[in-house]
């Protein structure tokens, strides 16, 4: 008995230090720009502002948010979820981002191409 009372204290302070999903709202700038962050190579991303503060959460790969499709010249308020990733890879991230829903698009200006 005493045994499983430990295992199970051990298993639930495990999920503590990581919880449940967080969740996010999240607004994206309109406009997409050169950077590296981990990758090797220049990729495209945006800047991710936290609402409501509107401070400088992240700045995001154009494909690293699971399930949206970033389009230029529109700025995005999204609910997103957040997964921390227990024992990630050195040079990798240590959470996922996953789209619950778009809370709002709006059209800021046109791309010229």
């Amino acid at each position: 008995m005493r045994l499983l009372l430990v295992a199970a204290a051990l298993l639930f302070s495990g999920c503590a230090q990581f919880g449940a999903p967080e969740q996010l709202t999240l607004r994206t700038s309109s406009t997409l720009s050169e950077c590296r962050g981990w990758a090797p190579k220049p990729r495209q991303c945006y800047g991710v502002y936290r609402m409501p503060e509107n401070t400088l959460y992240s700045t995001f790969f154009k494909e690293e948010l699971q399930g949206f499709t970033f389009e230029e010249g529109y700025e995005y308020t999204l609910l997103v979820r957040v997964d921390r990733i227990s024992n990630p890879p050195a040079d990798a991230p240590d959470r996922t981002y996953t789209l619950v829903r778009v809370l709002d698009k709006y059209r800021v200006r046109e791309v010229k191409r």
